[in-house]
Protein backbone atom coordinates (compact mmCIF):
# COMPACT_ATOMS: atom_id res chain seq x y z
CA UNK A 1 0.00 0.00 0.00
CA UNK A 2 1.38 3.41 -0.96
CA UNK A 3 0.61 6.74 0.71
CA UNK A 4 0.94 10.28 -0.59
CA UNK A 5 2.30 13.29 1.33
CA UNK A 6 -1.01 13.69 3.18
CA UNK A 7 -0.87 9.98 4.17
CA UNK A 8 -3.77 9.04 1.88
CA UNK A 9 -3.69 5.73 0.05
CA UNK A 10 -2.46 6.02 -3.55
CA UNK A 11 -3.63 3.47 -6.15
CA UNK A 12 -0.86 1.03 -7.11
CA UNK A 13 -0.71 1.86 -10.82
CA UNK A 14 -0.69 5.63 -10.54
CA UNK A 15 2.25 7.79 -11.47
CA UNK A 16 2.78 8.63 -7.78
CA UNK A 17 2.77 4.98 -6.71
CA UNK A 18 5.17 3.98 -9.45
CA UNK A 19 7.50 6.85 -8.58
CA UNK A 20 7.27 5.94 -4.90
CA UNK A 21 8.46 2.42 -5.76
CA UNK A 22 11.40 3.89 -7.67
CA UNK A 23 12.40 6.03 -4.69
CA UNK A 24 11.95 3.07 -2.32
CA UNK A 25 14.28 0.99 -4.49
CA UNK A 26 17.06 3.59 -4.28
CA UNK A 27 16.38 4.80 -0.73
CA UNK A 28 15.19 1.71 1.19
CA UNK A 29 15.79 3.38 4.58
CA UNK A 30 13.23 6.11 3.90
CA UNK A 31 9.79 5.09 5.24
CA UNK A 32 7.24 4.84 2.45
CA UNK A 33 5.05 7.38 4.20
CA UNK A 34 7.88 9.96 3.92
CA UNK A 35 8.88 9.40 0.30
CA UNK A 36 6.48 12.01 -1.10
CA UNK A 37 8.39 14.63 0.92
CA UNK A 38 11.84 13.29 0.04
CA UNK A 39 14.45 15.71 -1.27
CA UNK A 40 18.18 16.04 -1.72
CA UNK A 41 18.38 17.90 1.57
CA UNK A 42 16.08 15.61 3.60
CA UNK A 43 17.34 12.16 2.62
CA UNK A 44 20.60 10.99 4.16
CA UNK A 45 22.79 9.49 1.46
CA UNK A 46 21.18 11.32 -1.45
CA UNK A 47 24.32 12.33 -3.30
CA UNK A 48 25.32 12.53 -6.96
CA UNK A 49 25.64 8.74 -7.26
CA UNK A 50 22.19 8.26 -5.71
CA UNK A 51 20.78 10.85 -8.12
CA UNK A 52 22.15 8.98 -11.14
CA UNK A 53 20.90 5.67 -9.73
CA UNK A 54 17.45 7.11 -9.05
CA UNK A 55 17.13 8.65 -12.49
CA UNK A 56 18.24 5.38 -14.10
CA UNK A 57 15.56 3.46 -12.16
CA UNK A 58 12.97 6.08 -13.17
CA UNK A 59 14.07 5.91 -16.82
CA UNK A 60 13.58 2.14 -16.77
CA UNK A 61 10.21 2.33 -15.01
CA UNK A 62 8.71 5.11 -17.12
CA UNK A 63 10.50 4.68 -20.44
CA UNK A 64 11.82 8.24 -20.44
CA UNK A 65 15.30 9.68 -20.79
CA UNK A 66 16.76 12.52 -18.77
CA UNK A 67 19.14 15.08 -20.18
CA UNK A 68 22.17 16.27 -18.17
CA UNK A 69 20.52 19.64 -17.51
CA UNK A 70 17.69 17.85 -15.67
CA UNK A 71 20.05 16.66 -12.93
CA UNK A 72 20.08 20.01 -11.16
CA UNK A 73 16.28 20.37 -11.28
CA UNK A 74 15.18 16.91 -10.16
CA UNK A 75 16.17 17.11 -6.50
CA UNK A 76 12.94 16.00 -4.82
CA UNK A 77 10.11 13.55 -5.19
CA UNK A 78 7.74 16.40 -6.02
CA UNK A 79 10.09 17.86 -8.66
CA UNK A 80 10.40 14.47 -10.38
CA UNK A 81 6.65 13.93 -10.16
CA UNK A 82 5.91 17.29 -11.78
CA UNK A 83 8.53 16.62 -14.45
CA UNK A 84 6.92 13.26 -15.29
CA UNK A 85 3.43 14.76 -15.31
CA UNK A 86 4.62 17.19 -17.98
CA UNK A 87 5.94 14.42 -20.21
CA UNK A 88 3.76 12.91 -22.90
CA UNK A 89 6.04 9.91 -23.41
CA UNK A 90 5.68 8.28 -19.96
CA UNK A 91 5.20 4.54 -20.38
CA UNK A 92 1.82 3.44 -18.99
CA UNK A 93 2.96 -0.03 -17.88
CA UNK A 94 4.75 -0.85 -14.66
CA UNK A 95 8.23 -2.20 -15.44
CA UNK A 96 9.83 -2.82 -12.02
CA UNK A 97 9.50 -6.29 -10.56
Amino acid sequence: MTHDASNQVVAAGTLEARLTRCFATVFPDVPESQIAGASLTSVKGWDSVATITLLTVIEEEFGVQFEPEHLEQLVSFQAVLEFLRGRKDVAPLHRLA
